[in-house]
């Protein structure tokens, strides 16, 4: 079946959201990894997300980011590939981009409800005042009696080699609940085949910065949308809180001749560009991370782990950018840290910006995981008596 890509398989839908409400103001998760029921009813412009190692810090920040983008198939495939669950056939050439035994069930708590006698998570948050949805399922293919279901016979008319393995198949629907209008899709891996219904959600603008960074190909794309909206300026800015010389960004071929092209920085005082990595792998973080902020316009960045590469000295800098950013582009921010630097510099950039910042520490209690928010007012008060908030 020929290769659908995400835009065409989503329609714009018309009309003008309101430009100064956040995306998301709440969030409730049921079913998702770690999580077999969280809840946080309040979200902030700059979300901080902190807790122990093997909490669900980044899985909240997965689950989020589906959400956003509605829970598209082809991003819950990532999603397994970035935690190895899923693997790309390398053995032999024809295997090659192939995704090998491949299942959906490690996106799913092993309690996870049962929706329709279906094992179903959910991903609930608030959006533009209204209610919105989205369900991730894995779907009876067949009766008990062995006959195909609904799903089942849509799947195998659409698909070559209809697979039945448990677990290679997903439901994905996603419903405003004040309007019931509905987006509604079906995948079947192995032969790499789906059914779609109703696709007529509009793309929320929105990146994702995972703790290894961007690649050079994805700095580029980001630097190009950049530079189609004039926000070139700010980038650079962003480049010199670690390098006060840099004037001047550019992306040039390699001498091997590869069509690979990479970032390059103009530095006052020298005589030619340099690679932006001779500046060490922070200098590379940041240019990441500020094309990613730049480009996410009335939409929303996830970056994990947001301290990686960078000085605690640069910190709050970095912190104030961010606030600054969002605001103006109205971009909503999650973010990760371990660090307490990062808290640190994060509730002093939040005392600047008021009503902006949250932080959300994930804590467990006995077998669940339950998230307490902390505005930027009791976070400073947190700080200065050198209260634990990681």
């Amino acid at each position: 079946m020929p290769t659908t890509t995400v835009e065409e398989t989503e329609k714009v839908e018309t009309g003008e959201k309101n430009k100064s409400e956040l995306l998301l103001d709440s969030l409730e998760i049921k079913g998702y990894r770690c999580f077999e029921h969280l809840t946080i009813e309040k979200l902030g412009r700059v979300n901080l997300i902190v807790g122990k190692n093997n909490v669900g810090k980044t899985a909240l920040l997965e689950a989020v980011y589906a959400y956003v983008n509605r829970g598209h198939f082809q991003l819950l495939i990532e999603l397994l590939l970035s935690r190895d669950e899923a693997h790309r056939g390398v053995e032999q050439p024809s295997n090659r981009g192939v995704i090998v035994n491949l299942s959906f069930k490690p996106l799913f708590i092993s309690s996870s409800n049962a929706v329709n006698n279906k094992k179903t998570l959910v991903i609930k948050g608030r959006v533009n005042n209204d209610d919105e949805v989205l369900y991730i399922s894995l779907p009876e293919l067949r009766t008990k009696e062995g006959r195909l279901t609904e799903i089942g016979e849509k799947l195998a008319k659409n698909s070559k080699m209809f697979s039945e393995d448990e677990g290679s198949t997903v439901e994905i629907k996603y419903i405003k609940e004040n309007s019931g209008e509905t987006d509604l899709e079906y995948y079947t891996a192995l032969d790499d085949s789906w059914y779609v219904e109703m696709k007529r959600f509009h793309r929320i603008n929105n990146e994702l910065m995972p703790v290894e960074g961007l690649r050079d190909n994805q700095l580029l794309a980001l630097w190009d949308d950049i530079n189609k909206n004039n926000l070139e300026k700010s980038v650079i800015s962003a480049m010199q809180l670690l390098e006060k010389r840099i004037i001047d960004i550019s992306f040039l071929g390699v001498p091997s001749g590869s069509n690979n092209l990479i970032p390059y920085v103009e530095v006052l005082n020298e005589s030619s560009k340099l690679p932006i990595k001779r500046f060490g792998n922070g200098m590379t973080r940041l240019l990441g991370l500020s094309l990613a902020l730049s480009s996410c316009r009335d939409g929303v960045l996830f970056v994990d782990e947001i301290e990686c590469g960078l000085h605690y000295s640069v910190l709050p800098d970095v912190w104030k950018l961010i606030f600054k950013t969002a605001k103006d582009l109205n971009v909503q921010v999650f973010a990760t840290t371990h660090s307490k630097d990062c808290v640190e510099a994060f509730a002093s950039a939040a005392e600047e910006s008021p009503e902006d910042g949250m932080l959300i520490r994930l804590e467990r209690h006995g077998e669940k995981i339950v998230a307490k928010t902390i505005t930027e007012e009791r976070l400073a008060q947190a700080v200065d008596y050198d209260v634990e908030v990681r």
